[in-house]
């Protein structure tokens, strides 16, 4: 093996080390917007404020996630850009079974797009157990009918408002949720 090849090599292997170590990113702030659709699905989509430490790309743990992940995409730092998809899934880390996150390649938002069906039901009551992962400040949005209220353990209501002030529709919930 020549020289660059070997170096080559090394730089790969380090890169892989790096990648596998915990910490060098943080999830700094992040917004959960869902609606509920007319076979009773939440969709919605996150935005995650990611921050790297150093230069060095990293992969972000997500757990405890526990909704559908539909697409993921890097929000453009400059308008007139475009968004750039997202390598989300399984990460093997040492010692440490397959563990779901995203590789953060630089600072910036990530775009998810998710959804999550209900855990259970009844004619008046539709129950969702929804987990996100850890941030500095965690935000939900939801926007429901105007005939529903929603309530949430862990969580404390900031806003309530009509979606439409001109058409009683809905009403979208604001909720601050717990740091974690």
């Amino acid at each position: 093996v020549d020289r660059a090849e070997f170096e080559r090599h090394i730089k790969s292997a380090d890169e892989r080390r790096q990648l596998a170590e915990l910490g060098g990113v943080q999830l700094v702030k992040s917004r959960y917007t869902a609606r509920l659709d007319e076979r009773s699905t939440l969709t919605g989509q996150a935005a995650l404020e990611m921050a790297l430490v150093d230069e060095s790309p990293r992969v972000l743990p997500l757990s405890p996630l526990n909704v559908a992940v539909v697409g993921a995409r890097w929000a453009a730092a400059d308008a007139n850009a475009d968004e750039s998809p997202a390598v989300v899934g399984v990460w093997e880390r040492s010692g440490v079974a397959g563990e779901y996150g995203v590789l953060v390649p630089k600072s910036g938002e990530l775009r998810v797009d998710w959804s999550a069906c209900p855990q259970s039901s009844s004619a008046t009551e539709l129950e969702y157990r929804v987990q996100f992962p850890a941030a500095l400040q965690r935000e939900l949005v939801l926007e429901l009918p105007a005939d529903s209220t929603p309530s949430m353990a862990g969580a404390q209501l900031v806003k309530s408002e009509p979606l439409d002030a001109a058409k009683p529709t809905g009403k979208r919930w604001t909720f601050q949720l717990a740091a974690a």
